[in-house]
């Protein structure tokens, strides 16, 4: 398996970008598109890579303005969110549901709150999970609105915490974390924050 993370510069934004592949079967998968970044075509293109799908955990422009670019190099790639696009069509996934993008498996987590249409992407095989922004190392995505906040650590604490402890974690912003990690020493999910 490959897994290469790129920070992509989407001005103050530097929004995290992932190409997950898997060498044998020459497939890769690209997790959100917040900006085009040609390194990421030449790689998929040095590994001879089927750029199968581009998975997006939501809609954020820094997570989606680099889609139509993306498409342009690989037209075939299905994009899989859980709400529609303008820019491009979309396959709807939701919470809930197995996704298989062969020889990749991954299920769908509810992780709304930061946005409504936020879903993680988690592959239990390679103990890796794509959690967009509902999640950073430390911190959570958050909203200004107390009732959607409420919401988000929820979802964290339902859909992620309850993943296995060594399950990384890959964040739209920053490093990658553990859910062993976060789930000792996020301050954002500690009891009495966001009065929950």
């Amino acid at each position: 398996m490959l897994l290469r993370h790129f920070m992509l510069d989407v001005g103050p934004q530097e929004a995290n970008c992932y190409l997950l592949a898997d060498l044998a079967a020459k497939t890769g998968i690209l997790v959100d598109a917040g900006a085009f970044e040609p390194a990421i075509v030449a790689l998929a293109a040095e590994h001879d890579l089927r750029m199968a799908a581009i998975l997006l955990t939501h809609l954020h422009w820094d997570h989606v303005d680099g889609l139509p670019e993306y498409l342009r190099h690989w037209p075939a790639a299905r994009v899989i969110a859980s709400a529609a696009l303008a820019t491009a069509e979309v396959e709807r996934t939701a919470p809930g549901e197995e996704l298989e993008i062969e020889p990749f498996r991954f299920r769908v987590l509810r992780t709304s709150g930061h946005t409504p249409e936020s879903v993680s992407y988690y592959c239990a095989e390679h103990a890796i999970c794509f959690v967009g922004d509902a999640l950073f190392a430390g911190s959570i995505g958050g909203t200004a609105d107390e009732e959607k906040l409420r919401e988000e650590t929820g979802c964290i604490r339902d859909h992620l915490f309850t993943l296995p402890d060594a399950t990384e974690l890959l964040p739209g912003h920053g490093p990658v974390t553990t859910v062993a990690i976060e789930r000792a020493a996020n301050p954002f999910l500690k009891p009495g924050f966001g009065r929950n």
